[in-house]
């Protein structure tokens, strides 16, 4: 006969399903399309910390590259659905 506790981890791993954390880019925080915005939301840092800290990786690295990953960020991580009232 199966205990309650066989069940358990089921409930627990689909509770961990459910309650995933989602990258998106931010529709409030945002200066051009939310990217820094949904990071900052994503990892709860502050997004000025990561706009300057990708404003530095920009000069360090000849701008090209940053710019690069910065349009391949926009093309790939979804806009945040909307969630506001009707």
């Amino acid at each position: 006969m199966a205990s309650v506790s066989d069940h358990l981890p089921c409930t627990a791993g689909l509770y961990r399903i459910i309650s995933m954390k989602h990258l998106y880019r931010s529709q409030t925080n945002k200066i051009l399309s939310g990217v820094m915005g949904g990071l900052g939301e994503y990892f709860e840092v502050d997004p000025v910390v990561l706009r300057l800290a990708f404003v530095f990786l920009l000069l360090a690295t000849a701008i090209v590259p940053g710019v690069i990953a910065y349009i391949a960020a926009v093309v790939i991580v979804p806009q945040k659905p909307f969630t506001g009232p009707l």
